[in-house]
Order: structure tokens, then C-alpha cells, then sequence
């Protein structure tokens, strides 16, 4: 087997990927900009708006009917992937 190093940018995708699958959710969105689209927050407002996730400017959670998209969501979210 072998052992991949990740740098920080792959750590904070990684986090995020774990994390916001959680009922807690992402306690500080701006942590992850270095890995996020540059339009996240536009993105975020909508994804509010269609009822999918939980934003009050800082932390990010899914709702439930986010959780069933999440893979969306997140690929929506990340620039690279």
C-alpha cells in the first residue's frame, strides 16, 4: 500500500467534505475560501433559498433534503475537484 501526502489545499477539501456532512455542519466557511469557487456566497444564498442548506453568514449546514445532495452541493462548492 502506499501513502499519499496531501498538501494544504487537499486538507481543507478533505475537511470539508467530512465536515459538512455532519449534523454540525461547517462551523467558519471562510476557512475553506482558498479551495472554494470564487462565487461560493451567491452560491450558498441559493442553495438557502431551495431549502438545502442552513447558512447565517459563518456556518454552513445541510438541511435535510441537503444531506440527499450534498454531493452536489459540494462539487458545486469546490473548484477543485
Amino acid at each position: 500500500s502506499t501513502v499519499q501526502e496531501l498538501n494544504a489545499s487537499d486538507v481543507l477539501i478533505e475537511w470539508f467534505f467530512l465536515w459538512l456532512r455532519t449534523r454540525e455542519g461547517l462551523s467558519d466557511i471562510k476557512k475553506f475560501e482558498p479551495v472554494l469557487v470564487p462565487n461560493y456566497e451567491w452560491l450558498i444564498m441559493n442553495f438557502r433559498k431551495e431549502g438545502l442548506v442552513d447558512f447565517d453568514g459563518k456556518k454552513l449546514q445541510l438541511t435535510d433534503e441537503g444531506m440527499n445532495l450534498s454531493n452536489t452541493i459540494i462539487t458545486d462548492l469546490l473548484k477543485d475537484l
